[in-house]
């Protein structure tokens, strides 16, 4: 059994509800949308996103039930899928009134990260 998989069962945390605190932490507010549209337009403009100082929006893409699945069993997963797991996990302790705020390591423990393609 995983690091992962231990502090889930700990705070009694289902599948399914990893997968909706997921979803609410990506989804976009308005004023995130706003500000996608405004780095955007500086974009098209031929300015850099730097001078509009504005923070990049979330994702928009939550987990899925495949990726928790493969946390759960131990498997590596990327430095992307590990935050969005450590957010969705936060939020439900929070909830749930259980723990404090984790970090990666202190959710996955020694398991390796996925590591991508090297590019040429």
């Amino acid at each position: 059994m995983s690091k992962f998989a231990e502090v889930i069962q700990s705070l009694n945390i289902t599948e399914q509800e990893l997968v909706l605190a997921s979803c609410a932490a990506e989804k976009r507010t308005a004023e995130q949308s706003r500000h996608a549209f405004v780095r955007h337009q500086t974009k098209k403009a031929g300015k850099k996103t730097e001078e509009a100082n504005l923070p990049k929006p979330p994702t928009g893409r939550a987990l899925t039930r495949k990726s928790i699945v493969d946390a759960l069993a131990g498997n590596p997963q990327s430095r992307i899928v590990r935050g969005k797991l450590v957010r969705a996990v936060n939020i439900l302790a929070k909830h749930k009134k259980k723990a404090a705020p984790m970090t990666a390591i202190e959710l996955f423990g020694e398991t390796k990260r996925k590591v991508g393609k090297k590019k040429d």
